[in-house]
C-alpha cells in the first residue's frame, strides 16, 4: 500500500529548459461527479487529468490547451522536437507489422 500528500510533480519542457510544475489533488467535476476535463479516463484513474492540469497551469488556464498543437505538446513532453517524417516512418512500420 502506498500513501501521496495529494501533490503531484510533474517535469515539462518550456523555453529551452525543464519546468517543475506542482499540482494539488483537487480536480474539477461536474454536479454528479464525473471528471470535466480528460473526461474519458476510467473512473479510477486520475493520472491523465492531473497531467492535464500540470499541462494547463503551465500555459495558464485549461482554455489554453484547446486546439494545441501535437508537434508543441510532443516537445513540451519530451524535450525533443517533433520530426513527422520519423512519426509517418514509425506509423507505417507499425501498421505493416501489426497486419501480419
Amino acid at each position: 500500500m502506498f500513501s501521496f500528500a495529494g501533490a503531484f510533480h510533474f517535469r515539462f519542457w518550456k523555453g529551452g529548459r525543464w519546468i517543475d510544475v506542482v499540482v494539488d489533488d483537487r480536480l474539477p467535476t461536474d454536479p454528479w461527479g464525473a471528471l470535466i476535463y480528460a473526461p474519458k479516463s476510467r473512473r479510477d484513474e486520475f493520472w491523465c487529468a492531473l497531467a492535464e492540469k500540470a499541462f494547463a497551469k503551465l500555459h495558464g488556464s485549461y482554455e489554453a490547451l484547446v486546439g494545441g498543437n501535437v508537434a508543441e505538446a510532443f516537445e513540451d513532453l519530451t524535450g525533443d522536437k517533433f520530426h513527422a517524417e520519423q512519426a509517418a516512418e514509425s506509423t507505417s512500420s507499425f501498421s505493416k507489422n501489426s497486419s501480419s
